[in-house]
């Protein structure tokens, strides 16, 4: 993500996969999911986002993925991951070449898989609170090529402000942008823009609540069997 330690952290990290063996490709300042995408598209073994996700500009960290993009969260699966990538390097070469860094843009490839099957939004006004995190660039974008007119707060990171009083962790802010622009609705993201808050001029519309209106959604669209869903 955008912050001041996530350069020095991606530095060392690729030095450690590339002297290992691995080739690690680099897709920039993205959202979390982007990554998840990312890691299931390129059909690598692991995905990793460096952040810390709602938490303070001074913190930061690692989120593991397996190759289908799904999140590792325990320290056991992280553990057999790394275990099996290891024997695999090792059984094919005990002396590994040094691997590569590359770069690849794939934020247009993930903003078309997002907008592919969501209905157009032209004349809505939408206010989008960037938190000053990973979703600064793309955000925009998808609500845009939705139609909408898009009022962008929180978006000039400067790797000291992500997450600072803005974001998901601070609706108000938007919900006051909402209010000033008279905009129809606003989104707030956390720094690695895998959370998220929509507002109206008076209302915080939560987690619980955006599952509640997809599950109406995916019912009155998709017909769904037995009428029933799992939510994790």
């Amino acid at each position: 993500d955008t912050r001041a330690s996530s350069k020095t952290i991606f530095r060392s990290l690729t030095k450690g996969l590339t002297e290992a063996g691995a080739e690690a490709c680099f897709i920039g300042i993205v959202p979390t999911p982007c990554v998840a995408f990312a890691t299931k598209e390129l059909n690598s073994d692991i995905g990793i986002m460096i952040t810390a996700s709602h938490n303070p500009p001074e913190f930061n960290g690692l989120k593991f993925m397996d190759k289908y993009g799904a999140k590792l969260f325990s320290k056991k699966e992280l553990e057999i991951l790394i275990r099996k990538s290891v024997l695999t390097a090792h059984n094919k070469n005990k002396h590994p070449k040094r691997g590569k860094v590359y770069s690849l843009n794939l934020d247009s490839k993930y903003i078309n898989f997002i907008t592919k099957n969501a209905e157009k939004i032209a004349g809505t006004k939408v206010v989008v609170d960037c938190a000053n995190g990973s979703s600064y660039r793309i955000a925009e974008r998808i609500f845009k090529l939705l139609g909408a007119e898009v009022i962008k707060i929180n978006a000039k990171p400067n790797g000291l402000n992500i997450n600072k009083n803005c974001g998901a962790l601070f609706p108000e802010q938007v919900m006051s942008s909402v209010k000033y622009h008279n905009a129809d609705i606003g989104f707030a993201f956390d720094g690695d823009a895998d959370r998220v808050v929509a507002v109206t001029t008076n209302k915080i519309i939560d987690g619980d609540l955006i599952l509640c209106l997809y599950s109406i959604f995916l019912k009155e669209e998709w017909n769904l069997d037995k009428n029933t869903g799992v939510i994790a």
